[in-house]
């Protein structure tokens, strides 16, 4: 399969309770007014775990399928700068945003940063205990991973008396983190939490 091909599957996550979670580009949910400061800085091509941004063209073994994999990197930094665009205007802050694939296509993850201190994180309404929806743990959650606050989305909700999986990995994660008067967000599949906030800090650091 060509990276044209694979990588145009759309990043979007149904979830059970009708949540509508995490396209390519999402809007901030709740951010406090511009702080002022420096302009973000750009974004890296490569994150750790072997993430490579999507906006660059991969070598491909005949010109058509190189072709593609052109066209496809072109779009993906159309789409880029244009989250960008819109997140600049309804902020009136700096923004960068940049998407990023592992070489299997299994991971993705859509880092964006905006030139105003984070506020608080509540993509989804604010938590509540699943025992009153007699469940273990529901399709969403929200964590604190160190500095970071994580929404954490399941396949599935745990019935109240089963077991909650120790090594579930989310079908799809959102974190966020705040540093020197700018927010960090990630939005992605295919990694934990616990390496969500690693990336942000490494960026924010």
């Amino acid at each position: 399969m060509t990276d044209s091909a694979r990588g145009s599957r759309p990043f979007v996550l149904g979830l059970v309770g009708g949540i509508v979670v995490l396209g390519l580009l999402v809007a901030f949910t709740v951010l406090l007014p511009k702080s002022g400061g420096a302009d973000p800085d750009a974004l890296p091509d490569s994150l750790p775990g072997g993430l490579r941004a999507s906006d660059l063209v991969r070598d491909q073994d005949d010109a058509e399928q190189q072709a593609r994999a052109e066209d496809f990197a072109e779009r993906q930094g159309d789409i880029n700068e244009s989250g960008a665009e819109q997140l600049e205007d309804l902020f009136d802050a700096p923004a960068v945003v940049r998407t990023y694939q592992d070489e299997q296509f299994e991971r993705q993850v859509t880092i964006t940063v905006v030139e105003t201190a984070a506020g608080p994180f509540l993509p989804n309404g604010p938590p509540l205990d699943p025992s009153y929806l007699d469940l273990e743990r529901n399709v969403s959650e929200l964590v604190s991973v160190g500095d970071g606050v994580c929404a954490l989305y399941y396949q599935q909700p745990v019935p109240k008396g089963q077991a909650v999986p120790d090594d579930e990995q989310p079908q799809a994660l959102q974190c966020q983190v705040g540093a020197g008067g700018a927010t960090y967000q990630l939005f992605g599949q295919g990694l934990d939490a616990d390496a969500a906030v690693d990336i942000l800090d490494d960026l924010a650091g």
